[in-house]
């Protein structure tokens, strides 16, 4: 409850969604995008971008083989952790809207509507359903933001984030390296959320590398690289400094008693509690909602996209993967999420999350130097260069 526990608080959202896990989503890209747009491979595979390593044996053998699988898997634990985690985000606004409790039939329903909608937009392509409605999420979320601001403690939101940042930047060696070694009794939050958040980042690593590989065409790795690190963190810390700056007016102004909730177990039900204080609160929830739920198809569309296009047998640098393979991968997806939302909630998500974490962690550093072998091999610095 103290003044530093606050921006403790905010600054550890931002750090968790900062520059750390959007380096390692793009770690793999270059040696990606450089199998598909430079060498013109046909297959966008990890074994194809190892072959320089390894050789014709063992990628075209069991060795490939394997490495593609290990990115297949971590794809799956990725997307059924997210489908996992995500939600109850939407669940408990709709309780709080509609005014009645969360049952798995709930749950079940807001379930199918998303899996709807990642498989359409999926099954649209990039042009015609990601990147649209990609394109139409972050406007609504950035006329949200304004109108919280607008409608809500504006001044308090906006000096909050510059103390935040401040908070951040200040500690962000203690963020990074601080293990809390020597905390007495079970595992701190630091001990156990961070671990888990950085390896369930790593199982996503993968995808992101290989997606952002397939719409980089015409870029730069520079600019490739810069983009993808820079501006989802900057995104991803005006989103937190927004809502977290709400949350936390209401919290000392008395409003809410949001520790409560905390402690309880019922954090998610602090969500709608925070959004109702607002004025036009129900409007404000209904907003929330959309937000969230497209937020998460366009995460999940974009890993039904990837894994079709890493599965396809096409040409992957000059057509897209087969319709039909993406509605397949998306019923994969949906059903092994289910399954083991179903054994045990999120518990063996996140058992299965960190396991993969660490193999991906090393996948990607042998990725790195096989770009690295590529580009020298090619002189690319020479050969490979943007024209003026």
């Amino acid at each position: 409850g103290s003044a530093e526990a606050l921006l403790w608080g905010n600054s550890y959202s931002m750090f968790l969604w900062g520059f750390q896990v959007f380096a390692i989503f793009v770690m793999a890209a270059p040696a990606m995008a450089y199998i598909l747009h430079v060498k013109k491979r046909p297959l966008m595979r990890i074994s194809e971008a190892c072959r320089d390593i390894f050789g014709d044996k063992f990628t075209d053998g069991i060795g490939g083989k394997f490495l593609d699988l290990l990115f297949l898997i971590s794809i799956l634990a990725g997307a059924a952790v997210t489908l996992g985690l995500g939600a109850p985000i939407i669940t408990h606004n709709l309780s709080s809207l509609l005014n009645m409790d969360v049952t798995f039939t709930m749950t079940i329903i807001v379930t199918i509507i998303w899996v709807f909608l990642f498989s359409l937009s999926a099954y649209l392509g990039i042009e015609k359903g990601i990147k649209r409605l990609s394109t139409w999420n972050m406007w609504l979320a950035g006329l949200f933001s304004v109108f919280i601001i607008i409608a809500g403690p504006g001044v308090f939101i906006l000096n909050y984030f510059s103390d935040s940042l401040n908070f951040l930047l200040s500690n962000y060696l203690n963020f990074s390296l601080n293990t809390e070694s020597v905390y007495e009794g079970s595992a701190s939050h630091v001990q156990s959320n961070t671990v888990f958040w950085f390896a369930y980042s790593a199982t996503w690593a993968m995808l992101h590398s290989v997606f952002a590989a397939k719409i980089s065409r015409g870029r730069t790795i520079k600019e490739m690289i810069l983009t993808y690190l820079l501006a989802p963190t900057l995104i991803s810390w005006i989103a937190t400094g927004v809502l977290g700056g709400l949350g936390v007016n209401r919290y000392l102004e008395g409003d809410l008693g949001i520790l409560e909730f905390v402690e309880n177990e019922e954090r998610m039900a602090a969500i709608p509690e925070i959004l109702s204080t607002l004025p036009l609160g129900s409007m404000a929830i209904v907003i929330f909602i959309v937000v969230a739920l497209i937020f998460l198809t366009t995460t999940l569309d974009s890993t039904t996209y990837t894994v079709s296009s890493y599965t396809s047998t096409r040409d992957m640098s000059k057509f897209e993967p087969p319709k039909t393979l993406r509605i397949i991968i998306a019923a994969v997806i949906t059903g092994l999420a289910l399954v083991l939302m179903r054994i045990g909630g999120l518990a063996p998500l996140e058992v299965i999350s960190g396991l993969m974490g660490l193999p991906i962690i090393a996948l990607q550093f042998l990725l790195i130097y096989a770009a690295i072998r590529m580009i020298n091999k090619d002189q690319a610095w020479k050969h490979n260069i943007r024209k003026t």
